[in-house]
């Protein structure tokens, strides 16, 4: 199926546009006079229709002994009806609203589906070196490794757009046009730190579970 999906990229990226499902995780965990820990997992989907549909389930914690908290919260949009739901499942509710197709508040599709042609002639030191030096100062290669079943290159360096951070590696998949699939930054401090990650888990292609579209059928409705 991997192979299938990347032949298809080189014929025609913009066909990963569309019906497709990926999972990502973000972690963050911060020592600064305490301790507090997130992770924040999502499931984004698109159908052929250009229905999209983002799950996120936040789990975490502030304190070392501090009992772990739990949310999800789901959100659809359905362009050929023009509608959005948001389904809170702490407070059991379903908010509905109405929005233009196309416009400012239209979803955004994660980055995966931006993408370019897979760069050439770029050297030894990797296919992706040029966007890891768009994304990092002072970069340097720090191997290869796999992301989601794909290839990628590991680069570290300091976040060109993050002062707070003292270092960053991210893993690149040259199948996906350079685009990252990992992120990783940490700050190393007198007696404070910080972790955040950032990784693509999951890539599927083809229509999505329609159990994904499902709302909750005996949760409050809501319109505005």
């Amino acid at each position: 199926m991997i192979i299938a999906a990347v032949f298809l990229l080189a014929q025609a990226p913009e066909l990963l546009t569309r019906s497709m499902t990926v999972e990502t995780e973000f972690a963050e965990r911060v020592f600064n006079g305490g301790y507090r820990e997130l992770t924040i997992r999502r499931i984004n989907a698109m159908r052929a229709d250009g229905s999209f549909m983002r799950q996120e389930h936040f789990t975490g914690k502030d304190g070392l002994f501090a009992e772990a908290l739990h949310t999800r919260f789901d959100e659809m949009w359905f362009p050929i009806r023009a509608v959005r739901w948001q389904v809170n499942y702490q407070t059991r509710e379903i908010t509905e609203s109405t929005y233009q197709p196309g416009s400012s508040v239209s979803p955004r599709w994660p980055p995966l589906a931006g993408l370019r042609p897979l760069p050439q002639g770029l050297g030894p030191e990797g296919a992706c070196a040029v966007d890891a030096v768009r994304n990092l100062r002072n970069v340097r290669r720090v191997g290869s490794g796999m992301a989601a079943g794909f290839a990628i290159e590991r680069f570290r360096g300091k976040p060109r757009n993050d002062i707070e951070l003292d270092e960053v590696e991210m893993g690149f998949a040259p199948a996906f046009g350079c685009w990252y699939l990992e992120w990783i930054g940490w700050r190393i401090g007198f007696l404070r730190w910080s972790v955040y990650s950032d990784r693509v888990t999951s890539i599927r292609f083809g229509e999505p579970d329609p159990a994904l579209f499902q709302a909750p059928a005996n949760y409050t409705r809501k319109r505005y």
